[in-house]
């Protein structure tokens, strides 16, 4: 009987060891294929990354060139403001001169129902203040044309935003493909 249990004890520990060995060799064939796969995610969690860093940079670049053209639009109508609020300024002092003189015409009126002989006087001070008139008229007439200028430079800013939104649109076009959208 001893020889029954030497051998089963044999066959017991050879079933054992072939177990731990296979065992050994699921663990390690397992472990590599887990390796592989984290190697895989990592490769093409980089390749995003690197994809991803380049259209940020091409946005950047694309925004940054459309920024300089608005940038010099908004300079080019700053001039044109300030031309109007020169013209603007032109035509306070004449409607001041033209209240000056609307004054010495009520005045002049007055003078006229009382004193008849000074009609001449009167007159001559009318004339004067017509002669401002033409000077307020082209003042008008320049504030127009930069009224027209800078509404062109708005028509032209509101394209640029417009095609810099549409290359936005463009380059945002690949993040669609990744999987958290």
């Amino acid at each position: 009987m001893s020889e029954i249990n030497q051998k089963d004890f044999l066959d017991t520990m050879q079933k054992v060891m072939y177990d731990f060995k296979e065992g050994g060799r699921l663990r390690d064939k397992e472990g590599r294929r887990i390796a592989q796969r984290t190697a895989q995610i990592v490769r093409w969690s980089f390749v995003g990354m690197v994809l991803l860093g380049a259209a940020f940079l091409v946005l950047l670049l694309i925004l940054t060139k459309d920024l300089v053209l608005i940038t010099d639009n908004i300079v080019a109508m700053s001039k044109y403001t300030q031309s109007m609020s020169e013209d603007m300024h032109s035509m306070v002092g004449t409607m001041g001169g033209i209240q000056d003189d609307m004054t010495g015409m009520k005045t002049t009126i007055i003078q006229l129902s009382v004193e008849t002989g000074q009609m001449s006087d009167s007159i001559q001070q009318m004339n004067t203040s017509i002669a401002v008139l033409p000077i307020m008229n082209s003042n008008v007439e320049k504030m127009s044309q930069d009224l027209t200028t800078l509404n062109a430079q708005v028509a032209r800013m509101s394209h640029l935003m417009g095609v810099m939104a549409q290359d936005t649109n463009h380059m945002s076009k690949p993040m669609r493909m990744l999987p958290w959208n």
